[in-house]
């Protein structure tokens, strides 16, 4: 489940991040009256939506006055903001953060997610601040700082100074580093996240450390014990089939391709997806059933189907490896029986019990 920056920043703040104060509007008259709370004169207008890269769209505006923030206000409600992760489509902004402005002195990238490969929380960092990560890494990989967290121990001062030190940050920096790093743990452990982005972490002018935006995904298996978090979904940011399947208890991402998938567990839809790939096709979605009783009993129209049985899918494919093993048994059973049984003719016991002579 994704949340906005307003709402992350929320986040953060209770559980002792620093963060700039902001406040959300869904109307350009609403943005103008809270930004005459903020200190000013410069504040900065974020459209909020479910994707990055906002700022190369058109979404981030730096403004010197109330007149100006209800204008950028004006002009980004309603519209559809074109990023490289909402494709060509875009996504309609229907609220923006109104954000007081800090003077910048650098800007850095810092980063939690599971890493499937060590299975632990993994720390990145690097000195990039404000670009995709992932052009980071394509060209210039030597810059991306990780750091894995032992679950047993947890996070350590230890691992803080030395990303801090990798930063280039020096003096009281460092302390407010370790300790932001050990806080955004905590957040991300007792929030059950699964990616915690701060792009950039920018230092100011005065030496302070602040996450200047704040992108936070969390675990839908684990969201019956986050009802804080929970209570933050948009489903107005969700696609309509993907919010339908969300509501039914299914796991269904949706593709381009016209080659409907319906799948039990993960690694069997994604190795269905590479066989269709492989072959020419193009897949409309990712599906698989959780392990919920009856969640694959719904259907979803136009992406996935649901055979004509009794019961969820996952009674029907049990049904269907247990005939299979019972074909299998029978098969062996005439192969033992001998070549006229194995060919079709008439079981030996049947010849006898006929007054035949079996051969």
């Amino acid at each position: 489940m994704n949340i906005h920056e307003y709402q992350a920043k929320e986040l953060l703040r209770a559980r002792g991040i620093p963060v700039l104060k902001g406040f959300v509007a869904y109307t350009a008259e609403e943005a103008a009256e809270v930004a005459k709370a903020l200190p000013g004169p410069v504040y900065v207008v974020k459209a909020q939506i479910h994707a990055g890269g906002r700022g190369k769209g058109g979404g981030v505006k730096v403004v010197r006055s109330v007149y100006e923030v209800k204008v950028a206000a004006q002009k980004m409600l309603g519209m559809r903001l074109v990023t490289r992760q909402t494709g060509a489509q875009g996504q309609e902004v229907r609220r923006v953060y109104i954000e007081e402005g800090c003077e910048i002195g650098r800007e850095l990238y810092l980063g939690m997610l599971i890493d499937r490969a060590t299975s632990r929380v993994t720390i990145m960092a690097s000195t990039e601040g404000g670009m995709d990560i992932e052009e980071v890494a394509a060209h210039s990989p030597e810059k991306i700082i990780k750091v894995a967290v032992d679950p047993a121990v947890g996070f350590q001062a230890f691992q803080g100074r030395r990303i801090a030190f990798a930063l280039g940050l020096e003096g009281g920096q460092i302390g407010k580093t370790v300790e932001l790093l050990g806080n955004l743990y905590k957040a991300f452990i007792g929030l059950d996240a699964s990616v915690v982005e701060i792009n950039p972490l920018v230092v100011t002018k005065d030496g302070d450390i602040l996450p200047l935006d704040a992108k936070m995904n969390f675990d839908d298996n684990a969201l019956f014990r986050q009802k804080e978090v929970e209570a933050m979904r948009d489903a107005a940011e969700e696609d309509p089939a993907e919010k339908r399947a969300k509501d039914h208890e299914l796991s269904y991402v949706k593709l381009s391709g016209n080659i409907g998938c319906m799948v039990n567990g993960a690694g069997l839809a994604m190795a269905t997806m590479d066989i269709i790939k492989l072959y020419g096709g193009d897949p409309a979605n990712f599906r698989r059933r959780r392990r919920h009783q009856g969640a694959g009993g719904r259907s979803l129209p136009h992406h996935s189907f649901r055979p004509a049985c009794r019961g969820n899918s996952g009674q029907y494919f049990r049904g269907h490896h247990a005939l299979r093993r019972d074909c299998g048994r029978r098969d062996h059973r005439r192969a033992r029986a001998g070549p006229d049984h194995a060919a079709g003719g008439a079981p030996r016991r049947h010849q006898r019990r006929q007054g035949q002579k079996a051969p």
